[in-house]
């Protein structure tokens, strides 16, 4: 298993609101039909890097990806609608986080932080789709 695949496993376990179809989360992009009804949502990396090494060989990254979720954005009360629901998740992260609760990562490596930031509206498609975002910081220790 990869960590993205990890991640979003973890992310599927959110089940707050019925808004977005959780369970069924692709990568790099949100696909729907147009004009139907019924969110979809997706997980892009975004970049990564070390931030520090220490003695024993021990190496710590953040790896940085966008979640989107996609649903129909054609009036106000949708797009209040797509804000609460990209708000209850990140409370939700951050409750997991408080917990001790972290995505489970193959091999070596292990979660140590997850952090969501700036929900936004990214696109609004010409059917009317809002995608909207929001990022994510995992910090993983790569065991040596």
């Amino acid at each position: 298993m990869s960590i993205i695949k990890s991640i979003q496993d973890y992310l599927a376990t959110y089940d707050g609101m019925q808004l977005i179809n959780m369970s069924e989360m692709e990568t790099d992009y949100t696909p729907g039909k147009r004009g139907v009804k019924g969110g979809t949502s997706a997980l892009a990396p975004t970049g990564n890097s070390r931030t520090r090494t220490d003695v024993l060989g021990n190496k710590t990254y953040e790896n940085s990806y966008i979640f989107f979720a996609k649903d129909l954005a054609v009036d106000n009360s949708a797009r209040e609608d797509m804000y609460d629901f990209l708000e209850s998740l990140s409370e939700w992260i951050e409750t997991k986080i408080d917990e001790g609760i972290l995505p489970e990562l193959p091999g070596k490596y292990e979660a140590v932080n997850l952090v969501p930031s700036n929900h936004m509206l990214y696109d609004i498609e010409e059917s009317g789709a809002g995608v909207y975002q929001v990022e994510l910081i995992l910090t993983i220790k790569r065991r040596k």
